[in-house]
């Protein structure tokens, strides 16, 4: 538009007088003065020719930066959305060696029960020791006892003997206390012999307290042994039914770690295709490279320098001519396939809107199944499974509570055994005796407290084991439903943050399309505003250069007639030079004007590839949405597509 301007200001500068066939009709009058227009044209066309060139090599250069730095841009995003699933990844095979250490757990749970029956025999060992040991002791030391009270009489009756021998060596001396001696010495013997029954009698009393104490003990270790039998046989129930129940678990949450890694699989697949559709996006967009329209040039301009300068006039009418016929074409063709692609978006749109429709539906759809996946049946068995495992150990704790009862019975029925017993000595210690069976007594009572108190003793023992297993039994439980419930919420969190990572992820790039596509639908209706004024102003050409004619025609015949007064109308023939050089300049503005349409023919066929190249995807698009359709009823993973779709409708991309 500017180059028509400088020309209607030259037109109306040379009083409305453009003649544009002038040097074709009038040639002798031409030749006169030529070598001025025509060194200024050949000087003007070759500037513009290097302008042309240099404005292409521009524009190659900037729809070059252009192009690379959007597939740069989508490579980052694709290399910043493989990062994020490879860190997703990783997470997930750290969740996978903690259910590994929940295996190892079980095996030491095995091998604590392998461990707990040396402690039994241990436990056995003592009760065996601390049963027999001190009863056997007890009767060595009341026969050791008794062996040595005969010793002291027999040296008792030898030392009579020996008095008695020495009194009768000595009867004649002194009579009166010979008697007195005697009767001491008989009253000895017969202490002695008292105390020889007596003895007689006290062993025979021992031994049978000690009959009767290995009767209680033999009971009592026998109850003992029996209590133990009871409480392991229980232990090795309980133990057994936790393992089972563990092991339950364990495979269970083996299974959930399967399906788990299997859905990952398939989503990291899914991603895997998606990148490979974004390579693909990129390669269309680099192949894409406008590099024939520099060459064509070149090529032009080497040919018009070989030429002559008559020749490159020639050359340049029917170029132009050419140019115009093709530009002529080149419009028509356009305006063609503005008008189909202006039906066919309409078409699409349509199209978008039933799309829309289904897709609402759809997602409606997989917000029910979510919501029933939520009220999953997992649960409610883990919960029925703790619940008979609390059951349970109630009624352990009522066993424990019944043999507890049974044991303080059966111990006071010991120590009332053992209270009879010291009833006994007593009743034998009040007859004389010596400091040994005083001190043997007493050795006896403190030996009868010990067993009462090693037999409380292990009673506590049996208790604080017996609730120490049953602690932690319930702690494993409740840190199993811990780690089970963290677990869950881990699950759900993660593929919550998954979804929205995704739809963060693939919101921006649906932003850039919904952009270029703007910005494209934008340059579309300013080159349509551009060629309808072109069209405008090309009409008003026609009709100017047909008035032209018009006007040339008649000034032909006035130069005719005025051919013979050229000598006197110099004033006229200086018009004339002004006129040819007008008409030089008109036709470097027509010139100018083509190459003009030229750049505008090229820009509509870019467009126009770009335009193709969306369609492309947005066919690629529709056709993947297609194909997924049956999948997405059973992978419930694959929500983040239908999402890319109602995010991609709802800003129009289309």
């Amino acid at each position: 538009m500017p180059v028509f301007m400088e020309h209607q200001d030259s037109l109306e500068s040379g009083n409305g007088l453009p003649f544009i066939g002038l040097s074709d009709n009038n040639c002798d009058v031409g030749d006169i003065n030529t070598s001025l227009p025509e060194k200024f044209l050949l000087d003007e066309a070759d500037s513009y020719f290097d302008d042309i060139i240099s404005c292409l090599t521009v524009s190659r250069m900037v729809s070059d930066s252009v192009i690379k730095g959007i597939v740069n841009a989508i490579e980052m995003e694709a290399a910043e959305r493989v990062a994020s699933k490879e860190a997703e990844i990783l997470a997930l095979n750290k969740r996978l060696q903690l259910y590994g250490s929940v295996v190892t757990k079980e095996d030491q749970l095995e091998a604590s029960t392998k461990m707990v029956e040396p402690k039994k025999a241990k436990l056995s060992f003592n009760q065996h020791s601390l049963g027999e040991r001190p009863e056997v002791s007890y009767i060595a030391h009341i026969s050791e006892s008794e062996l040595k009270a005969q010793d002291y009489l027999k040296k008792l009756k030898g030392g009579i003997k020996d008095i008695r021998d020495t009194h009768l060596l000595s009867e004649g001396k002194d009579k009166d206390f010979c008697r007195v001696i005697d009767q001491k010495l008989i009253v000895i013997d017969g202490f002695a012999d008292a105390l020889q029954k007596v003895l007689a009698l006290m062993h025979q009393q021992l031994g049978d307290t000690c009959l009767s104490l290995k009767n209680l003990i033999s009971e009592q270790e026998w109850q003992q042994n029996f209590q133990i039998e009871i409480n392991l046989i229980v232990l090795q129930n309980l133990i057994m039914e936790h393992q089972h129940d563990f092991e339950a678990k364990v495979t269970k949450q083996q299974i959930l770690a399967d399906t788990f890694t299997k859905n990952w699989q398939n989503t990291v697949d899914h991603l895997s295709t998606m990148r490979q559709e974004l390579d693909d996006i990129s390669s269309s967009l680099l192949s894409s490279e406008p590099g024939q329209a520099l060459s064509d040039l070149a090529k032009m301009a080497s040919q018009l320098k070989q030429l002559s300068k008559d020749e490159q006039i020639t050359y340049d009418k029917t170029q132009t001519a050419e140019m115009k016929r093709q530009h002529e074409s080149v419009l028509l063709k356009t305006i063609d396939e503005v008008f189909s692609l202006g039906r066919d978006y309409h078409k699409v749109k349509k199209d978008n809107k039933l799309l829309r429709k289904k897709i609402v539906g759809f997602i409606s759809t997989l917000d029910n199944i979510l919501l029933e996946n939520e009220k999953s049946s997992i649960v409610q068995a883990h919960q029925n499974m703790l619940h008979i495992l609390y059951q349970r150990i109630d009624l352990l704790l009522f066993e424990n509570k019944q043999l507890k009862i049974f044991l303080t019975d059966k111990a006071k029925e010991v120590g009332s055994a053992v209270s009879k017993i010291p009833n006994g000595l007593n009743q034998s210690t009040h007859r004389p005796h010596d400091d040994d069976s005083f001190v043997h007594r007493k050795e006896f009572k403190m030996y009868l407290e010990d067993l009462e108190s090693e037999s409380i003793i292990r009673d506590k023992i049996h208790e604080t084991i017996l609730r120490e297993l049953i602690g932690e039994l319930t702690l494993e439980m409740e840190y199993l439903d811990l780690g089970y419930k963290i677990e869950h919420d881990l699950c759900i969190t993660l593929c919550a943050e998954y979804i929205k990572d995704a739809i963060s992820s693939i919101n921006p790039f649906i932003e850039k399309h919904c952009k270029e596509r703007d910005s494209l639908a934008a340059v579309v209706a300013e080159r349509e505003k551009a060629l309808s004024l072109e069209m405008e102003g090309n009409k008003q050409l026609k009709q100017e250069k047909e008035m032209l004619l018009k006007f040339i025609e008649e000034k032909s015949k006035l130069l005719s007639e005025t051919e013979v007064k050229l000598t006197a109308q110099k004033d006229l023939h200086d018009k004339v030079n002004s006129l040819i050089k007008k008409t030089c300049w008109y036709k470097q503005g027509f010139e100018r004007k083509s190459s003009d349409l030229q750049k505008a023919e090229t820009e509509v066929d870019l467009l126009g590839d770009e335009v193709d190249v969306l369609v492309r995807l947005l066919e690629k698009i529709y056709m993947a949405l297609e194909h997924y359709s049956p999948v997405l009823q059973h992978y419930p993973g694959v929500r983040d597509v239908t999402f890319q779709i109602v995010s991609f409708f709802k800003y129009d991309i289309f």
